[in-house]
C-alpha cells in the first residue's frame, strides 16, 4: 500500500491511498468516508454483502461496520476520511439536536457535486505541506460532516435542497481564504478580494462571516500574525523588516495588532521562544 499523503488529529484522518493490495476484514470506530480517484474496488460488508466501487463513486461505513477489501488486478487510488462520532455529535448539537446523528443506510453515496468538489478540494491539501494546510483540510472535513448530517439525519433531510445554494456560497468563500493566503502581505483591498470570489463586496462580507466566524480583514491579520510568530521565532530579522515585508505600515502598526492578537509584543515573543 502507497500512502501518497496523510493528516491525522483527534477528530478526523485523511489519507490518500493507491493500492492493489486485500485488506483483512476490519472495523473502524469512526465513520469513513472514502472517495474513489481511479480504479476499481471490491469490497464485502458483511452487513450488506459485495460491492463494488468505481472512479467517481463515494463509499460510506457506519461505525464498527464489518468489511474487507479484495485484491485489485488494477491499483485503485482513493481519499479516505475517518470522521469521530464526536465530530457528528457536536455538529447535531450546534443544528439543534443533540440527539441525531447520521446513520448511512447505503454503502454508496449518490453522485453529488458539493461531495465531488469538497475531495477535489482535499486532494492537493493532503497530498502537499502548504502553509494553512490544517485549517484548510479541518474546513472542507467540517464541511462534509456537515452535508452527510444534512443527507443523513431525519430532520435534516426536509430542507436539503435548501442547502445546495449555501454550499455554493461557502465555496466562493473558500476561494476568498485561498485567495487572502496567496496575498496576505499585500496590501488588504476588500474590492480586489470581491473580484477574485466572484462576490458583491456585500455578500462575500456576508458568506465569509458564516464560514470562518470572521472579517476578511480580521483574517488577514491573523495570517500575518501568525507568520509574524514563526519569523521572530526562526530569525533574527529585525521587527521593522517583519513588520514591513508582512504589509504593516510601521512597526508600532505589527506591535499594536501583535498585542491585540496575542497578549504580547513581538519583542516580547521572539525572547520567550528562545
Amino acid at each position: 500500500m502507497s500512502r501518497q499523503g496523510l493528516f491525522a488529529d483527534s477528530q478526523f484522518t485523511v489519507v490518500h491511498v493507491v493500492t492493489s493490495s486485500a485488506t483483512p476484514a476490519h472495523s473502524h470506530s469512526e465513520y469513513v468516508v472514502s472517495h474513489y480517484l481511479s480504479g476499481r474496488s471490491q469490497c464485502l460488508i458483511r452487513s450488506i454483502g459485495l460491492v463494488e466501487f468505481q472512479q467517481g463513486e463515494t463509499a460510506l461505513l457506519n461505525p464498527e461496520e464489518m468489511h474487507q477489501d479484495y485484491e485489485s488486478g488494477k491499483a485503485r487510488d482513493y481519499l479516505m476520511i475517518s470522521i469521530t462520532k464526536e465530530v457528528f455529535s457536536s455538529l447535531a448539537t450546534a443544528m439543534g439536536d443533540a440527539r441525531e446523528v447520521p446513520f448511512f443506510p447505503s454503502p454508496k453515496l449518490e453522485p453529488c457535486r458539493p461531495v465531488k468538489r469538497i475531495f477535489e478540494d482535499l486532494i492537493p491539501e493532503v497530498d502537499n505541506r502548504w502553509y494553512g494546510r490544517e485549517v484548510v483540510l479541518r474546513s472542507l472535513v467540517n464541511e462534509l460532516a456537515v452535508h452527510l448530517v444534512r443527507r443523513f439525519t431525519p430532520s435534516a433531510t426536509r430542507s436539503y435542497e435548501d442547502t445546495l445554494e449555501q454550499t455554493k456560497a461557502r465555496y466562493q468563500a473558500r476561494k476568498a481564504i485561498r485567495y487572502l493566503h496567496d496575498t496576505f502581505n499585500k496590501p488588504f483591498n476588500l474590492d480586489q478580494l470581491a473580484s477574485a470570489s466572484e462576490l458583491s463586496k456585500y455578500h462575500l462580507s456576508r458568506v465569509f462571516k458564516r464560514a470562518t466566524g470572521l472579517t476578511p480583514h480580521t483574517y488577514v491579520q491573523m495570517l500575518r500574525i501568525e507568520r509574524a510568530k514563526r519569523l521572530l521565532a526562526s530569525t533574527k530579522r529585525p521587527i521593522s523588516e517583519i513588520a514591513d515585508y508582512l504589509g504593516f505600515s510601521h512597526q508600532s502598526h505589527l506591535t499594536n495588532v501583535f498585542k491585540k492578537l496575542t497578549g504580547t509584543t513581538p519583542n516580547a515573543y521572539r525572547l520567550e521562544s528562545r
